[in-house]
């Protein structure tokens, strides 16, 4: 049956894009925010998570498209949300296919588009601020524009394998050159995972599940071919540039003065959670606003993409 529905009002984005039924609730699936969400998509949203926008859904029998047009914050995790549509806002479609791959087994496959305007910096440019001496550390607020434009694209499936096995799995990407404004630092993400359901153990509301997610922190505006002449040599100044940061982000010896505390913003912003767990792989992680103190400088110099596997149990009573 055909229906259109139509919403408009406070809501969080990612509870009507992104969904996949086994990696989508943080209360009783997974926790790691690259498997409960897109690391990709940046969605608009405000410090707790939420925005004011429209919503228009449109289901026939296998197909269903949608279309969100979401407030962005004036500033990056802001609380404050920017009410004038011309200059910012957070545009999101998808579309979604119902199907049979597996002969009686349900098969699910969404694609994700987004396109945020706001007023955000550009990793380029902080950088290059640095490595000219204009700026004593690399800070991308100076460099911050109306009207920048921040675009990716995410693929999410799910396929049952039996009454009680289903698998799924999550790709995405973005463009990375614009700064990380709601979500989290992630350009580049894939991730796998199942779930199994207790009914062999005569509960079945009891689930367990695992999900691999590999993440790629902020990578393509620095060393982007489009935007260096010299790609080995933007990388080389990269490195320096990372070198001399680390010795301010590194935790000071007892009882020497913390440049760190007096230099770098330390507000809690979503981004300031994943830069710390996250290995600068390039460039454009010299110019992330915030940095954990307890990372190493050896970790600091890892230049490798972030892997990681979780195990989750649900277990739910009559």
């Amino acid at each position: 049956m055909r229906r259109l529905e139509l919403r408009a009002g406070k809501m969080s984005t990612v509870d009507f894009f992104d969904l996949n039924s086994a990696g989508s609730d943080s209360h009783l699936q997974f926790m790691n925010w690259t498997s409960v969400n897109n690391g990709t998509f940046d969605y608009a949203a405000d410090t707790r998570g939420y925005t004011y926008g429209f919503l228009a859904e449109f289901y026939d029998d296998k197909l269903a498209a949608r279309f969100g047009e979401m407030l962005m914050p004036t500033v990056a995790n802001g609380i404050v949300l920017d009410w004038d549509l011309a200059r910012a806002r957070g545009e999101n479609y998808e579309l979604e296919y119902h199907s049979t791959f597996l002969p009686k087994r349900s098969t699910l496959v969404r694609g994700l588009a987004f396109e945020n305007h706001a007023n955000m910096g550009r990793y380029r440019e902080a950088i290059d601020g640095y490595l000219s001496g204009k700026d004593s550390v690399p800070d991308i607020t100076p460099y911050r524009k109306q009207g920048r434009v921040k675009y990716g694209f995410g693929l999410n499936g799910e396929q049952e394998l039996t009454h009680l096995w289903r698998a799924f799995f999550r790709l995405g990407w973005n463009d990375g050159h614009a700064e990380s404004f709601a979500y989290t630092e992630v350009d580049r993400t894939a991730e796998f995972g199942s779930d199994f359901r207790g009914s062999l153990w005569h509960r079945p509301l009891d689930k367990v599940g695992a999900a691999v997610p590999t993440v790629f922190p902020a990578t393509t505006a620095a060393i982007s071919n489009s935007e260096a002449k010299d790609s080995s040599s933007a990388t080389a100044a990269c490195a320096t540039a990372w070198k001399r940061f680390s010795k301010l982000t590194t935790p000071p010896t007892s009882g020497a003065a913390s440049p760190w505390r007096s230099t770098i913003s330390t507000s809690p912003t979503p981004a300031t959670t994943a830069t710390a767990a996250l290995p600068p792989s390039s460039a454009s992680a010299c110019a992330s606003k915030t940095r954990s103190p307890s990372t190493s400088s050896a970790e600091a110099a890892a230049n490798s993409p972030c892997n990681g596997a979780m195990v989750g149990v649900r277990i739910k009573g009559e």
